[in-house]
């Protein structure tokens, strides 16, 4: 008889030992970029993160997600874009934490979009003109680097930051703005690259669907050095200084003193499409 039970209790014990009870789950992040272009040549990319775990993602307020659009001929950066924190994810629902807006030349690309720790993926993609129009060609290739559970131990490769070199028609402009990083709502920065001298100032102008917002430091001078220059605005809870998910934003940037010297509205928002594209 109490060999019985000790036989038994060993049993009961090797169960639990061996997970046996409910399933664990796990989220498993998958970052996609789908794109489209408008009538008018814009293209406008939105960046996805999905969930193909079956488990859900709380989400993370202290990441550092990149998206890079880089010239395969050349290897200039044409765009890039920093997102300080990744939204919270249903299984099988998907996020959009921000969407990029922007024009791209007839040519051969390369589009990184992920967060470190998380994974990414690789869009390779052609734009090309027919008709007198810009149009993505037909054929795109996608490649998902490393989208990881996040709840196992993980190795990934770091996302690595270069300085490239301005397309041309970056370098013959005086002032333009080429990228914006918006850290968790709490602050705002943008870059650009000048042809203005060392020491000279650039100064900006934030639009909100149209409307010049009246909280942006337009008096507050970014100082060009070695063709660059930046700003960088801390955006403060419980008054209007903020950044609405629902709006589409356009910076302006032009030489202090000198409006005639200005760059191109930079066009930006927050918020992905309005229904998720399918396939």
């Amino acid at each position: 008889m109490k060999s019985r039970i000790r036989l038994l209790a060993i049993l009961v014990i090797l169960f639990l030992l061996s997970g046996c009870g409910a399933p664990a789950t796990s989220h498993r992040l998958v970052f996609r970029a789908p794109m489209q272009v408008n009538s008018d040549g814009e293209f406008h990319v939105s960046l996805e993160v999905h969930n193909a775990g079956d488990g859900a993602f709380a989400g993370d307020d202290e990441c550092d997600a990149e998206m890079h659009i880089v010239d395969a001929t050349t290897s200039s950066e044409r765009a890039e874009m920093w997102i300080g924190s990744l939204p919270a994810v249903k299984p099988t629902d998907s996020a959009f934490p921000a969407t990029w807006r922007g024009r791209l030349d007839p040519g051969e690309y390369t589009l990184t979009w992920g967060a470190e720790g998380y994974g990414k993926v690789l869009v390779e993609f052609c734009v090309v003109k027919r008709d007198g129009r810009i149009h993505l060609q037909d054929e795109s290739s996608s490649f998902e680097e490393a989208s990881l559970d996040t709840s196992a131990p993980t190795n990934p490769q770091p996302t690595t930051r270069t300085e490239a070199e301005p397309p041309a028609q970056f370098r013959s402009e005086r002032v333009s703005v080429t990228s914006v990083r918006v850290s968790d709502g709490r602050e705002v920065e943008f870059s650009g690259y000048s042809s203005l001298p060392d020491g000279a100032t650039v100064q900006t102008q934030l639009s909100a669907n149209g409307e010049i917002v009246d909280w942006w430091p337009a008096d507050q001078a970014a100082v060009v050095q070695d063709e660059q220059w930046s700003i960088c605005v801390t955006l403060h809870d419980g008054d209007t200084s903020t950044l609405d998910s629902n709006a589409s934003y356009e910076l302006r940037a032009w030489e202090t003193g000198n409006p005639a010297i200005s760059s191109v509205p930079f066009p930006f928002d927050l918020a992905g499409p309005a229904s998720p594209p399918t396939g």
